[in-house]
């Protein structure tokens, strides 16, 4: 079959007339050392051309070829090679430092070489970059010197890419036998789909994101077989694996981990078998928004229509072990605070009944700048104002895209008690108005909260903001804004230790946005904000948190809590702190242990 490989679509079909798509010809030529077999002609830029054969027992086949090089460079940018069926291995490669005959005029690279091949099944594939200059900017070079080379060349080369599709059309690849004849072989349709494969997800074109989940139901070794871009230590297309379960990932496709998969160097493949215990998991494949199945930018991989990931049978793999699943879907989670545009804040208080697991997602941006996030969740314990958990460096992992994009998911386990879920975000990179690549699901683009293990109906309860005060809560003044003065009054019926939780900005050793608690009947300060109580509450220095305990006697207390002209909640002028919401004061009971 020939498949034309065009930018931004992908067209499959016969030929019914010249030209169009279709069979290649299939004609014997005897002043030629044996038989063609097969042929693969008329190509065109940004096209892989492919048919499957079949042979019936061993044979030596003559590969002759005609393809095209860029400039002074070695590498070709039209060329041919024959892929093991079963095993996706390359059988031959036209490469013009492994030949028996190369003839060679100007950029026109004709190559003869003959290969033993054992019977089996087999793809051929031909392909031809977009013009003159592709090969240049492959960056898959020999040296820099072969670079320059092929730089100066480029820029003396006033050939158009008319020129270059009139070149195409002369190029070609036969393969000839005198131990076969074309009658004896089979042709067949090439799909990627490769035999035994337990569950396959190939020919991913640009900003696709596909999740497939498996459970296995005893311990086993699966061969994994994957083809991703990874230009560098950052994979643009990655392939990964997580426990249904835990959320662990599991396994993921790395620059260390992968081999060169051919063509352009970015073009990176992992086969090999790695071992799974029993249990459920979810098989994920993302790509970005270039250098796909659907369209390749620089010289494809030798298996490029499995661009994607495959599983197979390990060593000792046992019929029936495996089977696949739905996984969930996000119209399942307890808490969805997603889509966050610029400048957001969103959050949603709930109550947990008894000790329960959850399933955590976020995605966020991280700045490389300021070591910080910018965009990002956590949860908020509300008797303490303390933060149970949040996204940080070290908990997430690149999300795909801009390298700033990072997602955490894991299982997080909390005791009874009230939270609150938040997720805030800065004034730009954010869902629908990314400055840089988004990350591969940019719909979930914020904080989301599923059921984890042993998770039952009614652990989780959301909570309206009329819920949310509580028996341990005496007074909260919070997300306070610029020039307000605020204050809130509490009765202790004896002699109680309290938590105090204050937010507010201070520089050079002086409080601008502060908190302070009074007597109410001698008016006499009994606690008091100042910079050296304080710590460094995340972003701009000049955030500063209070978290600690004091005493007081039965009685009534006021608490105070005043803010400048500036730098307050949501209208910071610099970086806001890792708890925004909290920017105020609350005062609670503390916990009778401690």
């Amino acid at each position: 079959m020939r498949i034309r490989l065009a930018r931004f679509r992908l067209v499959i079909g016969i030929s019914l007339a010249p030209g169009l798509l279709g069979w290649g010809r299939l004609a014997a030529d005897p002043a030629r050392a044996g038989e063609t077999l097969v042929e693969l002609n008329d190509i065109r830029a940004d096209e892989i051309l492919m048919v499957g054969i079949t042979l019936p027992r061993d044979a030596d086949l003559t590969f002759e070829a005609l393809g095209l090089r860029s400039g002074n460079s070695s590498k070709l940018i039209a060329y041919a090679w024959l892929l093991d069926h079963e095993t996706r291995e390359p059988v031959w490669i036209m490469d013009r430092r492994h030949r028996d005959r190369d003839r060679t005029r100007g950029e026109r690279v004709l190559v003869e070489q003959t290969v033993r091949v054992e019977a089996g099944k087999y793809e051929l594939y031909f392909t031809a970059l977009g013009s003159w200059s592709s090969g240049l900017w492959d960056g898959d070079w020999d040296d820099l010197g072969d670079w320059f080379r092929n730089w100066t060349d480029h820029k003396s080369d006033r050939r158009s890419d008319r020129s270059y599709e009139r070149e195409l059309r002369e190029c070609y690849v036969n393969v000839l036998s005198e131990d076969l004849t074309r009658h004896e072989i089979e042709t067949f349709e090439v799909t990627g789909d490769i035999p035994d494969a337990l569950l396959q997800i190939n020919a991913m074109g640009d900003d696709e994101y596909v999740k497939k989940g498996f459970q296995l139901k005893r311990d086993t070794r699966l061969r994994v077989y994957a083809l991703a871009e990874i230009p560098n230590k950052t994979a643009a297309d990655r392939a990964w694996i997580v426990n249904a379960d835990t959320h662990e990932r599991v396994w993921e496709t790395t620059h260390r981990n992968t081999d060169p998969a051919g063509g352009g160097s970015k073009n990176r493949y992992f086969d090999d078998e790695v071992e799974f215990a029993a249990g459920r998991y979810i098989l994920y494949y993302a790509t970005d928004d270039s250098h796909s199945w659907e369209y390749f930018n620089t010289r494809p991989p030798f298996d490029p229509i499995n661009w994607g990931v495959s599983l197979l049978p390990g060593r000792d793999y046992r019929r029936g072990t495996f089977s696949t699943y739905d996984p969930p879907e996000r119209s399942d989670a307890l808490v969805d605070l997603t889509r966050a545009r610029d400048d957001d804040y969103l959050e949603q208080p709930f109550k947990i009944t008894r000790e329960t697991s959850l399933h955590v997602r976020g995605l966020g941006e991280y700045s490389d700048w300021s070591d910080e996030f910018v965009d990002y969740g956590g949860i908020q314990d509300m008797s303490t104002g303390q933060l149970a958990w949040e996204m940080t460096g070290r908990n997430t992992v690149h999300a795909g895209g801009a390298e700033k994009n990072r997602i955490f998911e894991g299982t997080l386990k909390l005791s009874p008690g009230k939270y609150v879920a938040f997720y805030t975000t800065d004034g730009s990179h954010s869902y629908r108005d990314w400055n840089s690549a988004a990350p591969y699901e940019p719909d979930a683009w914020g904080l989301t909260l599923y059921p984890g293990p042993g998770y039952r109906k009614g652990d989780l309860e959301k909570l309206t903001d009329r819920d949310v005060a509580g028996d341990d809560i005496l007074a909260r003044i919070v997300r306070v804004r610029d020039d307000e003065h605020r204050r809130e009054r509490f009765t202790l019926d004896a002699e109680t230790r309290v938590r105090i939780y204050a937010m507010g900005e201070g520089d050079d050793g002086r409080m601008y946005d502060y908190a302070w608690i009074e007597d109410h009947g001698t008016g006499r300060s009994v606690w008091e904000m100042t910079y050296r109580k304080t710590r460094h509450a995340g972003g701009a220095d000049k955030n500063r948190v209070f978290d600690g305990e004091i005493v007081l006697d039965a009685g009534t207390y006021e608490v105070f809590y005043e803010s400048d002209g500036s730098h307050s909640f949501h209208d910071w002028n610099a970086a806001k702190p890792r708890n925004p919401q909290m920017w105020g004061v609350t005062v609670s009971v503390a916990d009778k242990e401690s």
